[in-house]
């Protein structure tokens, strides 16, 4: 996992998991969003994004690391990949909304391929807030990124 271009300063956290988290105080002090996609490439152009905005993101690339740190972390914003190593990114948004601990959860954006079906009536019945999908444009990420964060 990779703490994006954040002023966070990562300590190791201890489990099965192998990760970093951000120290405890920080879910305090700051808001954070979640990054739940395999290709660190893109993962880093959302998180420069999102610093732009003032938001410092957390990367991780599989839907197990993600959820759980969702659940610890309960961030601002969840941008998920829909094709995930171990788990589809509907069932991570599915994951979230039934999850009690999530109840004043925060937008999910699911991203997808155009080669991939996916169906916007499907996606909002999984819990996601807005689907997008790659190719996209930095304009396009943006506007669904204000409209998630009302920010702008």
């Amino acid at each position: 996992m990779m703490v994006g271009h954040s002023p966070l300063s990562a300590t190791p956290m201890s489990g099965s998991l192998d990760c970093i988290l951000p120290p405890a105080n920080v879910r305090a002090t700051m808001a954070i969003a979640l990054i739940i996609e395999p290709d660190p490439d893109f993962a880093t152009m959302i998180g420069n994004l999102l610093q732009a905005y003032g938001y410092p993101s957390i990367h991780v690339k599989t839907a197990t690391t993600g959820l759980h740190l969702c659940f610890s972390l309960k961030p601002e914003l969840v941008i998920t990949e829909w094709q995930l190593p171990d788990m589809s990114g509907q069932k991570v948004c599915e994951a979230i909304r039934k999850a009690p601990i999530m109840a004043d959860t925060a937008p999910t954006l699911l991203v997808s391929t155009t080669s991939q079906t996916v169906r916007p009536k499907t996606i909002l019945a999984a819990g996601a807030d807005a689907l997008i999908q790659k190719p996209l444009s930095i304009s396009e990420l943006q506007n669904h990124l204000e409209a998630l964060l009302k920010v702008g």
